[in-house]
């Protein structure tokens, strides 16, 4: 239901969510976030092809803040099995220091843990404005990546979903996106973790997935490119494998990179995902000297081809594999 709020110059602003989105809403939201740039095919595909506020078991929730028929700020919650991540929180200029921001983000927050909500993640820019009322708002930093952050309903929320559970691999849909974000935001040994989308160390998903996932759907329909998961209860993803072309070269290599990401608890179930793969000889793979998939790779028959010292900022060195 539709909520008041008065700002502080003394108008009243008309706060509501928005799942099926409308002609008008599209139109308005088309306007406000005009600036989006690449993000708006991740919103043209949604528009497109959502179907009552989902697609592919993704659940897409617009909170709109409205000024009489005017549209001033917009907020978007995706979100699969009470896991969330949160975007395009924007304030039209023209309407901001009016605590417009503060009260979108209570409704959404009221709204999100009322239906069951476990966590919901976001990026921002680390010392802003915004980084600094998303935490007087309960958010907390991720360690080890300034600008990412968390909320929970209870603290243990995010370590639960790795319990120990029974998994199925599946390919990759949008509805694993918010679950697989957690994932390569967790402390692990592993730090190259998705070269094909050039994810490393603790890092998101958030915008990789966003903007070339819907980009690459040609690719995967033919098989060209693979993306599987291994999913546990509730369809939470624990493990991630692909097969995508080589993204360095300003994309003209003809290059495939295997990438491979789980979490611990799950490695002794990792032959369900990597055994959906027939993946062909000349297919690179890059990791570092203590990285538990290095022994993953050479069961699938990858050998190391080259070890390159002190590549990344640390001093860690780049192992390069192929098969």
């Amino acid at each position: 239901m539709p909520e008041k709020y008065h700002l502080k110059d003394g108008r009243t602003l008309t706060l509501r969510v928005a799942r099926s989105v409308s002609k008008k809403d599209i139109d308005l939201l088309r306007l406000l976030l005009s600036h989006k740039g690449d993000y708006l095919v991740h919103l043209e595909d949604y528009w497109k092809n959502g179907s009552k506020g989902r697609i592919e078991g993704l659940e897409w929730r617009f909170c709109l803040a409205t000024l009489g028929k005017k549209l001033v700020a917009n907020l978007v919650l995706w979100e699969s099995g009470g896991i969330a991540i949160l975007g395009h929180v924007y304030t039209h200029p023209d309407y901001r220091r009016l605590g417009i921001g503060s009260a979108l983000l209570q409704f959404q927050d009221k709204d999100f843990w009322s239906r069951g909500g476990k966590a919901i993640q976001l990026r921002t820019e680390f010392g802003s404005p915004p980084h600094r009322m998303y935490l007087k708002m309960g958010y907390r930093d991720i360690q080890g990546n300034e600008g990412m952050m968390i909320k929970q309903k209870v603290e243990s929320a995010w370590e639960s979903l790795y319990l120990s559970k029974p998994t199925r691999a599946v390919p990759f849909h949008w509805r694993h996106w918010p679950s697989a974000n957690l994932l390569f935001l967790t402390q692990n040994p592993s730090f190259v973790r998705c070269h094909g989308y050039q994810v490393y160390g603790v890092d998101s998903l958030e915008s990789p997935v966003a903007l070339r996932f819907t980009l690459q759907k040609e690719e995967l329909e033919r098989g060209r490119d693979q993306i599987e998961v291994l999913e546990s209860e509730g369809g939470v993803c624990v493990a991630w494998a692909s097969v995508m072309k080589e993204p360095n070269w300003k994309g003209s290599s003809r290059q495939r990179v295997f990438d491979l990401f789980y979490h611990p608890a799950y490695s002794k179930s990792l032959n369900r995902l990597t055994r959906r793969f027939s993946i062909p000889p000349g297919t690179m793979a890059f990791s570092t000297p203590n990285d538990p998939k290095n022994n993953v790779l050479l069961d699938l028959g990858f050998q190391e081809k080259e070890s390159k010292k002190d590549f990344f900022v640390g001093g860690d060195s780049l192992l390069t594999f192929e098969r």
